[in-house]
C-alpha cells in the first residue's frame, strides 16, 4: 500500500509540473485518423497517421524512446527522438507513465527488427493517469490453485480444434450419444409394502474371523468322581 501511494504521489507531481507549464492534460482534444490496427494493416512506408491510445510499454534508449500505444483496436510501437521533438518535448515525452493516454502525429516505418511503427512528429497528452495500472504478476498471485488449473484447461480446450473430448459411446440401444445410461432398478412388493413378510437373514461369520484352534476339554469333579 505505502508503495502506490508513492507512486500516487509522484504522478500527482508530474500532473502540477504539466500545469506549471501551461499544459492540462485533460482538456486537450485529438482526432486520431484510424485506428491502431489499421494502420498496421494498410502499412505504407512514410504514410502520414495520427494515432490515439493508451500507454502499455516504454522503453528508454537516451535520446530516443520506444513505447506500446494501445487502442480498441490492437497495439502499435512509436518511436520518439530527441533532435525531432526538441529537448522541452522529450523530456515531457521520456516522463509519461503507463496508463497515460496520448496522441500520435507521425509517419510509419518499420525497425530493422521488422517492427511496423510510427515515427512521431508531435504528441498531445490526452489524460495522465495518476494510479499505477495493476501488476499482472500480482494477479496472478492473488488466483488459487483451482482458479489456475481452470484457467489453463480454458486456455488449452481453446488453442485446440477438438475442445471437448468426444462423448462416451451409448451402452444400450436404446441410450442416447453422449449420455450416460441409467440404471433399470425393479422394486419387489415386499421392498415397497411395510406390511409384507420378509425373509430373515443370517448372518455368517467371516471364515478368516472363525477360530481354528482345538478346543480344550476340561474335566469336571463329577467326572473324576466317575473315573474313580
Amino acid at each position: 500500500m505505502d508503495d502506490t501511494n508513492s507512486l500516487i504521489e509522484q504522478r500527482k507531481a508530474k500532473l502540477a509540473s504539466l500545469r506549471a507549464k501551461g499544459i492540462d492534460p485533460f482538456q486537450n482534444k485529438f482526432t486520431p485518423s484510424e485506428t491502431c490496427d489499421a494502420a498496421r494493416s494498410n502499412y505504407t512506408e512514410g504514410r502520414a497517421v495520427a494515432l490515439a491510445g493508451r500507454i502499455t510499454a516504454h522503453r528508454d534508449m537516451g535520446k530516443s524512446m520506444f513505447i506500446d500505444v494501445k487502442d480498441q483496436s490492437g497495439r502499435i510501437q512509436a518511436y520518439a527522438q530527441k533532435n525531432v521533438l526538441g529537448d522541452e518535448q522529450f523530456h515531457i515525452f521520456q516522463h509519461l507513465d503507463l496508463g497515460d493516454f496520448i496522441g500520435i502525429n507521425g509517419i510509419l516505418f518499420t525497425t530493422r527488427t521488422g517492427e511496423i511503427s510510427v515515427k512521431a512528429e508531435s504528441f498531445t497528452i490526452l489524460a495522465k493517469a495518476l494510479r499505477p495500472p495493476p501488476a499482472k504478476s500480482l494477479a496472478c498471485a492473488a488466483m488459487s490453485p483451482i482458479a489456475k488449473t481452470s484457467a489453463s484447461v480454458v486456455r488449452h480446450c481453446a488453442s485446440t480444434s477438438t475442445p471437448f473430448p468426444p462423448a462416451a459411446p451409448a451402452a444400450s440401444s436404446g441410450a442416447t450419444a453422449g449420455t450416460m445410461p441409467m440404471p433399470t432398478i425393479t422394486m419387489s412388493a415386499a421392498s415397497t409394502d411395510p406390511s409384507a413378510s420378509r425373509t430373515p437373514v443370517t448372518r455368517v461369520p467371516s471364515p478368516s474371523r472363525q477360530s481354528t484352534a482345538t478346543p480344550v476339554r476340561r474335566s469336571t469333579p463329577w467326572a473324576r468322581c466317575s473315573a474313580s
